[in-house]
């Protein structure tokens, strides 16, 4: 059914039934009045901003840093034996002096050989770590280790480290002891001495014997310890 516009009117007036005389005219003030308090644009509303507190764990963070900072600090066994570095200043890209292991005390050792080495007298203070190939490396200074991240070094060896270093002082003996040894029997020796001092794991390389080896008939020695292998090269 469809409301034509005066039926729309007639309904209009009955649900609001003011008469028109008593509305004030367009002109009145009273009407202004009202069509401005009717344009007038509603009051924004305010805005609450909602804040987010995180509680963080601040004793944890602390004592998480204190143990990152005991890491770095702390002091440990070196793992490899065979040789140590002595370098001429506090990082691991200055000039170094390597020197094979003699049993004692790195320390030492650097200052013995400062002078020659850098051309310089040894620092009144020096400090060895453990490098990340675990290698014990000596710099100068109190602070050192602490400056390059790197554990101090506690004076001692793990315990494979050790055995090394003794199968290493046998194997140069042995070999020293008995001359000019064929490659064939140092490597018979080399074998018996690995399983000796229980450094199982390692391998013998003796190389490509071929005819041109002729006029070097005698093994040596060389020990590659990151890898477990030791090399028998002719001389």
């Amino acid at each position: 059914m469809t409301i034509d516009d005066r039926a729309l009117d007639d309904l209009l007036r009955r649900a609001d039934p003011v008469s028109l005389e008593a509305l004030p005219g367009g002109d009145q003030a009273t009407a202004v009045r009202l069509l401005e308090r009717r344009i007038q644009p509603l009051p924004r509303r305010r805005r609450y901003r909602i804040r987010v507190l995180v509680a963080v764990p601040v004793a944890a963070a602390v004592v998480g840093a204190t143990a990152a900072a005991a890491v770095v600090l702390s002091s440990g066994p070196a793992t490899s034996a065979l040789s140590h570095g002595c370098y001429a200043a506090v990082s691991l890209h200055a000039s170094t002096a390597v020197l094979g292991d003699d049993g004692g005390d790195p320390v030492d050792s650097c200052r013995r050989v400062w002078q020659t080495a850098f051309g310089q007298p040894a620092p009144a203070v020096l400090s060895a770590c453990v490098s990340a190939t675990g290698k014990v490396a000596v710099f100068p200074g109190a602070t050192a280790c602490r400056e390059l991240e790197l554990r101090e070094f506690d004076g001692s060896f793990t315990a494979e480290a050790q055995r090394f270093a003794a199968f290493k002082r046998d194997a140069v003996a042995a070999m020293d002891g008995r001359g000019c040894l064929a490659v064939d029997a140092a490597a018979v020796l080399v074998r018996q001495l690995l399983t000796a001092h229980d450094l199982a794991g390692w391998t013998v390389d003796t190389g490509d014997q071929v005819p041109s080896d002729a006029d070097r008939p005698c093994a040596s020695l060389a020990f590659d310890e990151a890898h477990h292998v030791v090399y028998l090269p002719r001389i």
